[in-house]
C-alpha cells in the first residue's frame, strides 16, 4: 500500500509499476497470508545498480516439491538453501547469489 503509493508519486514510470503491483499485492495479502511481497525484478535491477544495499551470500538452489506454499498445489518451487541442508533426493542443483536483506528505499528505485 504505502510504498506502492511512494513508487507512484516518483514519476510516469513509478505509476506504471504502482499500478500493475496492486494486484499482486492483494494475492500475496489474501491468498498467501503475508503482508507484501518483494517486486522480484526492481530488487534485481537494484542490486545490479548498487550491490552494496544487499545482504547476500552463494547458497545451493534445486527444484523441488514446497508444501508450505499450498495454494499453488504444493508443486515444484525453487528453494535455496546452504549446501548442507540439501535434500538427499535432490538431482539438480546450482550454486546461486541469494539476497535476504536488502538496505533499498523503494523510491531511490525510480530516480
Amino acid at each position: 500500500g504505502n510504498d506502492l503509493n511512494q513508487i507512484a508519486g516518483t514519476g510516469s514510470a513509478g505509476r506504471w509499476v504502482a499500478e500493475r503491483s496492486r494486484s499482486w499485492l492483494d494475492f500475496w495479502r489474501s491468498d498467501v497470508g503475508v503482508a507484501g511481497f518483494y517486486p522480484f525484478d526492481l530488487m534485481a535491477a537494484a542490486y545490479l545498480r548498487d550491490p552494496d544495499n544487499f545482504r547476500c551470500a552463494r547458497v545451493a538452489a534445486w527444484v523441488a516439491s514446497d508444501m508450505r506454499f499450498g495454494f499453488f498445489g504444493g508443486g515444484p518451487a525453487l528453494l535455496v538453501a546452504e549446501a548442507q541442508a540439501l535434500p538427499a533426493s535432490s538431482t539438480a542443483t546450482a550454486q546461486v547469489l541469494y539476497c535476504d536483506v536488502a538496505d533499498v528505499q523503494v523510491g531511490e528505485l525510480f530516480r
